[in-house]
């Protein structure tokens, strides 16, 4: 006994599947991306690198927060979804050279900061500190950090460089239209640095809807 049996697309263009002499379904290898698995929407990945930025959209952090704090931030786009992978905070300064410069935090402030530097990240509400409790001195940054580049006297005399990486065991996702954030709060008096910047980088996801005609 044999059973007829027709196989057509699903896309109402009436074609059949042809088959065998031997009667064997006929099929042709295709390769499948994950983009052609979303029936509306593309994913376009690409790497992504920003500061924190304040209201101002400076990312300069070397300002003077000890009366008013200042916060610096990394939110997402209503069609862009980041992954960051690292952290990096750069600095420029007279005196911010490690280890020798450990228990200062630059040249302004020699004995370290009264309030000390935040780094924090807030996601469906809630929030989560890089650090215990905020950083005083230059020193307690290496507690955190996964690996950091110092040089003493780079552009000249008294002109030290120093760049400290945190790099994250798992990515930070700041998804689309919502209140996520990266963030750093100075609360202190930085405004003596040459530079101080923090780097966010990782990967972004362009989400975006086809045009159909």
């Amino acid at each position: 006994m044999s059973i007829a049996t027709r196989i057509r697309d699903g896309e109402g263009t009436g074609i059949e599947a042809g088959v065998t002499k031997s009667h064997a379904l006929k099929t042709t290898s295709t390769f499948l991306r994950f983009r052609d698995l979303l029936p509306e929407e593309w994913v376009a990945t690409k790497v992504f690198n920003e500061l924190l930025r304040n209201s101002s959209n400076s990312g300069d952090l070397n300002v003077d927060g000890s009366v008013t704090p200042v916060e610096f931030e990394l939110t997402s786009d209503d069609n862009l979804m980041l992954n960051i992978h690292r952290i990096r905070l750069l600095m420029q300064d007279a005196k911010c050279h490690l280890p020798s410069d450990g228990n200062r935090f630059g040249d302004g402030n020699p004995t370290g900061l009264a309030n000390g530097l935040e780094l924090f990240v807030e996601q469906g509400g809630l929030r989560t500190d890089f650090f215990f409790e905020p950083v005083q001195l230059l020193i307690d940054l290496l507690s955190y950090a996964t690996d950091y580049t110092s040089f003493a006297n780079v552009y000249g005399a008294n002109d030290d460089y120093l760049s400290v990486d945190f790099d994250l065991f798992a990515p930070i996702t700041l998804v689309p239209s919502s209140k996520d954030r990266i963030a750093a709060r100075v609360s202190d008096d930085l405004s003596g640095f040459v530079q101080f910047n923090v780097i966010c980088m990782g990967t972004q996801e362009v989400l975006d809807t086809p045009t159909t005609t």
